[in-house]
């Protein structure tokens, strides 16, 4: 089977016709077509319950179905952007926000994904909630056919599940962790080349506050925030950081640092929201 982003594919085998729909629908791709002799970038071989992708330099095993769409959920995107070359990629989530982007950044586990998932619950579309891709001015930024995957445990999924009845949601097991797989069909912003202006920028920090505490910063302040956990431009992390941070000074977009202390995502969001809807 063969799934097609912009103007590659990825090819694979050993995936049912009822996965490859799911995997697609995830991505918020196209359904996926015949490979027609396609070489394969990976497969999958199944034995009893386990299935093992067999990708060059490793292999990854899943045990079951759940996890198995998380992880193709997972490599697939990734191939996707190495084949298109795309180099000019953000660690933060996006959220739409009138007719701009909310950028969330913070360093891995710092609760980007769980904050993006309130808000997508609410009626927000997500541009994403791990990676973006930069525009051709910094000024903006677009999603990737990458579905959200929040840290949760079951208990939390099962409740999540009845707060969105009949939404398509998956629980499974990531590189041992608990994820929720959210796929893109609803309530995400799909629109690959159409890059939304960055609107507000939130660096997330923990602390000991028991409320959430926001404020702003100047753009001078931020950008060893930017270098050193937002951008993941190869070979150019430097030069893409100040040209951002310049896009940003330039167009006065708002700036801040909020201090999660042990607020839960619904008052962090109230937070955010209330700052930049000021």
């Amino acid at each position: 089977m063969q799934l097609n982003w912009r103007n590659v594919s990825v090819s694979f085998s050993g995936v049912d016709s009822v996965m490859a729909l799911e995997l697609a629908a995830s991505l918020a791709l196209p359904a996926p077509v015949p490979m027609a002799g396609a070489v394969c970038d990976f497969s999958v071989s199944h034995r009893d319950e386990t299935a093992t992708i067999l990708l060059t330099g490793r292999n990854h095993e899943a045990s079951n179905a759940n996890d198995l769409l998380l992880l193709l959920s997972t490599l697939v995107p990734a191939i996707l952007m190495d084949k298109a070359g795309v180099s000019r990629r953000i660690h933060a989530a996006g959220i739409r926000v009138n007719d701009g982007t909310l950028l969330l950044s913070g360093a891995g586990r710092i609760g980007k994904s769980t904050i993006t998932t309130e808000a997508w619950e609410r009626g927000f579309q997500v541009l994403g909630d791990d990676w973006l891709v930069f525009g051709d001015d910094f000024s903006g930024v677009s999603p990737v056919p990458k579905p959200m995957k929040a840290r949760m445990t079951p208990e939390q999924f099962s409740a999540l599940k009845l707060r969105v009845p009949g939404t398509p949601i998956h629980f499974g097991n990531l590189f041992g962790e608990g994820r929720v797989v959210v796929g893109r069909m609803n309530g995400f912003y799909n629109d690959w080349d159409h890059p939304l202006p960055v609107s507000s920028l939130v660096f997330l920090e923990c602390s000991d506050d028991e409320a959430p505490v926001i404020e702003r910063i100047p753009t001078a302040g931020a950008l060893p925030l930017i270098l050193s956990q937002t951008i993941l431009c190869r070979n150019s992390v430097t030069l893409a950081g100040v040209a951002f941070a310049r896009s940003l000074s330039a167009r006065n977009v708002p700036i801040f640092r909020l201090r999660l202390g042990s607020s839960t995502p619904e008052a962090t969001l109230d937070k955010i929201l209330e700052e930049i809807c000021r």
